[in-house]
């Protein structure tokens, strides 16, 4: 349901946070600027692993952020019985706006 979907992109972005935190670091900036001086054909290799790993997270972190927005609608389904589900139901027509759109972009 919706509580594991946030979880799972919770447990993604605090991966990806990890990844960039490392990424960043004075030690593999140094690795770079040794790639970059040597002209070295890794370093296209490691530009694009680095977009990735960017790319990931900023993802990642818009999954988190549409999904905390959607909380406030689903939780009351975790904690209401079957026939008062119509009302919560009313609740969501107008989300359908925005899920419609993919979540990196702006509706």
């Amino acid at each position: 349901g919706p509580r594991a979907e946030l979880e799972h992109w919770k447990k993604r972005t605090a991966k990806f946070n990890s990844l960039l935190t490392r990424v960043k670091s004075q030690e593999c900036r140094a690795v770079v600027s040794t790639l970059n001086a040597a002209k070295s054909k890794t370093l296209r290799i490691w530009k694009d692993l680095d977009a990735r790993i960017t790319d990931g997270a900023n993802e990642a972190k818009d999954n988190v952020k549409f999904l905390y927005t959607l909380e406030k609608y689903c939780e009351p389904l975790y904690k209401s019985d079957p026939v008062s589900y119509i009302h919560f139901l009313l609740l969501w027509l107008p989300l359908f706006n925005v899920v419609v759109c993919p979540c990196r972009l702006v509706c």
